[in-house]
């Protein structure tokens, strides 16, 4: 019930993302999580393919998202790039793929929409190949005295219409999924965390 709930939102909300105030404001950002894509590569909630312009040469890039509508944008994305992204409508909690499948898996601003953050990450982990990472770009409370109070205030305010969870701890949530966290960046006063994790 909660997967079609967010899927009629991000049919709705998925083409207006993305674009150029996502490449002003976030474009380094996704650059710099994806600069250790290799190989085959899967990005869960790849929605409408802003981070496509951002990933290595080489890439053979597999994405999942919940919304058709969405995924229709990351299609077009793809050809206007000239990239053979194969793009399927799936749910990151329980991915359509056998274990040890992809050389690098990535999400980007994902799990703090995903209803159980935990097994996509799970799922993540079992898909990667040995010596894999997984690299993420994800929001969470900021780190600044002043502002976290903020961020939790907000958060309520995001969950119903974006159903977001701004919140939540995702470094914690890495290393219960079975995940080895090797770096972790803070940016944007903490709130946005770059993350490599391995299995």
């Amino acid at each position: 019930m909660e997967n079609e709930r967010l899927r009629r939102i991000y049919d709705e909300w998925g083409p207006r993302l993305g674009g150029p105030v996502d490449r002003a404001l976030l474009g380094r950002l996704r650059r710099r999580a994806l600069r250790g894509a290799r190989g085959r590569v899967l990005e869960i909630g790849i929605g409408s393919g802003a981070s496509l312009p951002y990933y290595p040469p080489g890439c053979d890039i597999t994405g999942v998202d919940l919304s058709r509508v969405s995924l229709q944008c990351a299609r077009s994305q793809a050809r206007e790039l000239g990239l053979q992204a194969t793009l399927i409508e799936g749910d990151a909690q329980a991915l359509p793929f056998e274990d040890a499948s992809f050389d690098t898996c990535a999400s980007q601003l994902t799990l703090c929409t995903i209803p159980d953050p935990l097994a996509a990450l799970r799922e993540l982990r079992r898909v990667c190949r040995p010596g894999s990472s997984v690299l993420l770009m994800e929001h969470t409370t900021s780190t600044l005295f002043l502002l976290a109070p903020l961020c939790r205030s907000v958060g309520p305010l995001l969950c119903r219409p974006l159903g977001c969870h701004p919140n939540r701890p995702m470094e914690e949530l890495v290393e219960r999924a079975g995940l080895r966290l090797e770096v972790t960046e803070r940016h944007v006063a903490g709130i946005v965390r770059l993350m490599r994790a391995v299995p």
